[in-house]
């Protein structure tokens, strides 16, 4: 039993009032990060969630107590007495940790949010309340030891054994997730949705969800064994080099330790960006052959080579619809519509590839069409088939679609290409009102824009010093954009001053068709460029600044959007990382199941393009075009699947004949994919 006592004594002892109090803050921070988001989150969402939100508060934490600890000490150096100058009292650590306390609420009242703040006061107010935090940490750990220490002295040995930051932290968090619940009943949540999951479609079950909170709890208790070790070893290391320095030496450790960390997962982003980069260039079996068509990249008529348009290139021009199809569908006389896209590897540079897009539309005879819409692409180089199809449709093919690719990542990995997508599209876009305005204005095919996501930053932002004058001057008549990043900087504009950006009132935001027609009569008339963006939908709200700034969506629960859950309270940190989760699950689709849910715009888009481009169309017509719209993206979903597990099953039977030994020349007649392009 002595034994088993001297070793709790020495796990108490290994970890130093830093380290402790970044565990209690760190654990603490679990039951917020069960706060509901705007999307659902599996319970693999939420570990990661509460690994990611935990490991923050404990960095920080951490760092903002070895600074008070450093000064602490150096205070207990100064005085006469020889024991205090080689002991820190813990009376000076706490009153160290008081100062630090108010400190935190000063700053936090000096730098109180305001409107259109510049974010270095949001950050001045972030750190703030991280010396605050870490403070009151701080001061409970060592509060806690001497009340301890003060039990034991009277002949309790075993209260030196007593831990105090996990079982604390866990006790707060477990209050928290209880409040939570408490909270959303409140709201007006369902008793059993409350009961069953954190809430009602984020089905993570509340024994799952503990569990896993305290699984990342545990396994941050033993990092942050590592990270004091490593600490140690550093602050040893600065003392050696300099006797002077010594009090800093353990914040270095812990700063350089927090260093390495960022900089191991900016080392595993580069490898994620070349993993992406070479999906984003991959030849799917269902696309390997180049299309037959005269009227799209890649063809016989085209100039750009099919091998440089990249995966998305190679579906967009391959799935242009037919002359029979649009006539099957909507009726009359149709003409082959026309599709130009210029991938990132067809040149090098952004003005080459603008002066591609030109030739290519020349090429292709985009200026006999009598509308041409400039679509910029997501991150990867994906264009909206539904909004594609839907010009066709309505246009009876007369209609040219042209874009230029400016990444092969994902759109969260693309931020750092979104300037290249600017650039590109404000060269390419100048080049074709000059060519537009060469022709006749009988003869002049009109001009409109659409983006999605990332496409919708890099379109709208092309005009985001001019607002929708720049639109006017390069001649744009109308535009859709759908999920705009909270990133784009024209929205941004808009939304804080629109009368600057938008004299006229031709720009307008909703949800829905219904939200369209619920506007007043006269603001439906001047809508020109219309923003489609979902309450939750997490790309028009995510941006960096909601680490440290609380977001007008954010605000008072009566205000708040449909979607937007009215009891979770904006967390420095926390909030961030749910909403960077929210992100990637609202990206989630089911081809041919169309939703007016997170990102996913489909079940609207053939009315709102019908809407955005002005081209009337009748209830039936619009019905049938919905019907054939779902049915061909699911046609198309199971041909990509077919096709990529048959070219899988020909790999694997040809892998299997070489170790036979038998000829690579063997004919395998009964496995064909049947693609030709």
């Amino acid at each position: 039993m002595a034994s088993l006592l001297d070793k709790l004594i020495r796990t108490r002892q290994t970890l130093g009032v830093p380290e402790r109090a970044g565990l209690l803050a760190a654990s603490t921070s679990v039951g917020q990060s069960f706060s509901r988001g705007l999307m659902p989150r599996s319970t693999t969402d939420q570990a990661v969630v509460t690994g990611v939100s935990t490991a923050i508060n404990y960095a920080f934490t951490v760092m903002a107590q070895s600074l008070v600890e450093a000064v602490a000490r150096r205070v207990a150096r100064s005085g006469a007495d020889a024991s205090e100058r080689t002991t820190m009292r813990r009376s000076v650590l706490l009153g160290a940790n008081a100062a630090a306390m108010g400190a935190g609420v000063v700053g936090q009242r000096l730098l109180a949010q305001k409107k259109d703040e510049p974010i270095l006061r949001a950050w001045g107010r972030s750190l703030s309340w991280r010396i605050g935090v870490g403070g009151l940490a701080g001061a409970i750990i060592v509060g806690a030891d001497e009340v301890l220490d003060e039990i034991a002295d009277q002949g309790h040995p075993w209260a030196r054994a007593v831990p105090v930051a996990l079982p604390l932290g866990g006790a707060l968090a477990v209050w928290q997730y209880h409040r939570l619940h408490r909270d959303m009943l409140d709201k007006g949540v369902s008793h059993d949705a409350v009961g069953n999951s954190l809430n009602e479609s984020q089905q993570v079950a509340a024994g799952r969800a503990l569990l896993t909170g305290g699984l990342v709890t545990a396994g941050l208790f033993g990092a942050a064994k590592v990270e004091r070790e490593f600490a140690g070893g550093v602050a040893a290391l600065v003392t050696r080099v300099n006797p002077r320095a010594e009090l800093l030496g353990r914040p270095i450790g812990h700063l350089l330790a927090f260093g390495l960390f960022t900089a191991a997962g900016y080392k595993a982003l580069h490898v994620v960006f070349h993993r992406a980069e070479t999906s984003g260039d991959a030849v799917e079996a269902a696309y390997a052959s180049p299309p037959t068509s005269d009227y799209v990249s890649g063809g016989p008529r085209s100039g750009v080579s099919w091998e440089t348009i990249g995966r998305e290139g190679r579906r967009f021009v391959n799935m242009a619809l037919t002359v029979d199809e649009i006539e099957e569908v909507m009726g009359g006389d149709a003409m082959p519509p026309i599709r130009a896209f210029v991938g990132l590897e067809s040149r090098p540079t952004t003005s080459e590839r603008a002066d591609l897009a030109m030739q290519e539309l020349e090429a292709l005879g985009a200026f006999e069409r009598s509308l041409i819409v400039f679509m910029s692409p997501t991150g990867t180089g994906y264009l909206n088939y539904v909004t594609t199809e839907s010009l066709e449709y309505l246009t009876g093919g007369d209609v040219a679609t042209v874009a230029i690719q400016y990444s092969l990542r994902p759109s969260p990995l693309s931020l750092d290409r979104t300037s290249i997508g600017i650039d590109q599209n404000n060269a390419f876009l100048h080049a074709l009102k000059w060519r537009l305005s060469a022709m006749p204005e009988s003869d002049r095919p009109r001009l409109c824009i659409f983006g999605e996501s990332l496409g919708a930053l890099t379109a709208e932002d092309v005009f985001a010093d001019e607002g929708t004058e720049g639109l006017h001057r390069a001649d744009i008549e109308r535009g859709l954009f759908l999920g705009t990043p909270a990133a784009t900087k024209f929205r941004q504009r808009w939304l804080s001053h629109p009368e600057q950006v938008d004299p006229d009132g031709e720009v307008i935001e909703v949800a829905s068709f219904e939200e369209y027609l619920a506007l007043p009569a006269e603001v439906r008339e001047r809508a020109r460029y219309f923003l489609l963006s979902h309450h939750n939908d997490a790309m028009p709200k995510f941006w960096f600044p909601i680490a440290v700034q609380a977001p007008t969506w954010m605000g008072r629960p009566e205000t708040r959007e449909p979607g937007v859950p009215k009891e979770t309270k904006w967390r420095p940190y926390t909030t961030f990382v749910i909403t960077l989760m929210d992100v990637k699950n609202a990206m989630h689709v089911i081809p041919g199941k169309f939703e007016a849910n997170g990102h996913d715009y489909r079940s609207d888009l053939a009315r709102f393009t019908s809407l955005a481009y002005d081209l009337p169309v009748d209830s039936k017509r619009l019905a049938r075009m919905e019907v054939a719209l779902r049915k061909r993206e699911l046609a198309w979903a199971e041909r990509r699947l077919v096709d990529d597990q048959i070219d899988k099953a020909k790999a694997q039977i040809s892998a299997q004949f070489e170790k036979w030994g038998a000829s690579d020349s063997v004919p395998l007649p009964f496995v064909s994919s049947g693609s030709q392009g």
